[in-house]
C-alpha cells in the first residue's frame, strides 16, 4: 500500500475493524483520500487502487487530533451554533412580524374602498406573500444549516469522548465531513422588508373634480404601491 508519514505518531495499535463487505477481507488501513477504512483488495485492484492510507491507529489519533482542535477554536460549544441561530431567528420574526403589519394594513385601506378595490388588494397581497416567502425560505434554509451544524457539533463531541478508536475510524467520513461543515466560512445575509404601501390615489383626470365611475374604476386598478423597503443583515 502506498503509504504516507502524516500521520505515523506512535506504535501501530491492531484495531478490530471489520471485513470489507466487496470483498471478505479484513480491513486493515485508513484511505486518507476518501477518508474510509479499506482491505487490501481495494487498494490493490478496487476503487482505491493509487490512493495513500495509514495504519488504523494512526488514523485514530489523527481523528481526535482533528476533533480536539475543533474543540479548541470554539465551534463544537453550543455557543458557537447558539449566536447564529439568535441572529437568525430573531431577523426571522421580525419578518413574520413585519409580514404580519403589512398585510394588515393593506387590509385597513381596502376595507374601505368598494368592491372594485378588491381585486387590486388581492394582487398586492399575494405579491407581499410571495416575497415574504421568498425571505423567510432563505432565513429558514440558514436555521436549517445552523441546526445541523449544532447536531454535527454533538456528534463529534461524543465520538471524542467514546474511547473506541475502531468506532471512530469508522466514522472518519462522518467525523472529517462535520468538521469540513464546521470549517465552512461565515458572513452576513441580507433580508429585505416591505414595510408598508403608498395609499395615495393618482387619478388620470386632476382637472375636473368631478370623475366618472368607470373612470374611477379604471384609476383604482393599479390603487397603492409599495413604500420604502427595509434591509435588515444577520449572521449566518
Amino acid at each position: 500500500m502506498k503509504q504516507s508519514a502524516a500521520f505515523s505518531i506512535g506504535p501501530e495499535e491492531e484495531l478490530d475493524l471489520g471485513y470489507c463487505r466487496e470483498h471478505g477481507r479484513a480491513l486493515e488501513a485508513y484511505c486518507t483520500q476518501c477518508r474510509d477504512i479499506v482491505c487490501p483488495s481495494c487498494v490493490m485492484f478496487g476503487t482505491h487502487v493509487g490512493h495513500t492510507t495509514e495504519h488504523p491507529s494512526h488514523a485514530s489519533r489523527y481523528l481526535r487530533a482533528q476533533i480536539d482542535a475543533a474543540n479548541r477554536s470554539g465551534r463544537l460549544k453550543p455557543e458557537y451554533s447558539d449566536r447564529f441561530l439568535s441572529d437568525i431567528r430573531e431577523t426571522k420574526l421580525k419578518c413574520l412580524n413585519t409580514k404580519k403589519q403589512t398585510l394588515e394594513e393593506i387590509d385597513v385601506k381596502f376595507n374601505a374602498l368598494v368592491k372594485a378595490l378588491k381585486g387590486r388588494r388581492e394582487a398586492l397581497a399575494t405579491e407581499v406573500i410571495n416575497h415574504f416567502s421568498e425571505q423567510l425560505q432563505e432565513i429558514e434554509e440558514q436555521e436549517r444549516r445552523w441546526m445541523e451544524k449544532e447536531g454535527i457539533s454533538k456528534d463529534l463531541l461524543a465520538f471524542s469522548s467514546s474511547p473506541d478508536d475502531a468506532q471512530l475510524v469508522r466514522n472518519a467520513f462522518i467525523i472529517l465531513s462535520g468538521i469540513d461543515n464546521l470549517n465552512e466560512g461565515t458572513g452576513f445575509h441580507t433580508a429585505k422588508l416591505i414595510t408598508g404601501i403608498n395609499s395615495n390615489l393618482k387619478l388620470s383626470k386632476q382637472e375636473d373634480v368631478k370623475v366618472g365611475f368607470s373612470q374611477l374604476l379604471n384609476d383604482l386598478e393599479n390603487y397603492a404601491s409599495f413604500g420604502d423597503d427595509k434591509q435588515i443583515q444577520y449572521r449566518a
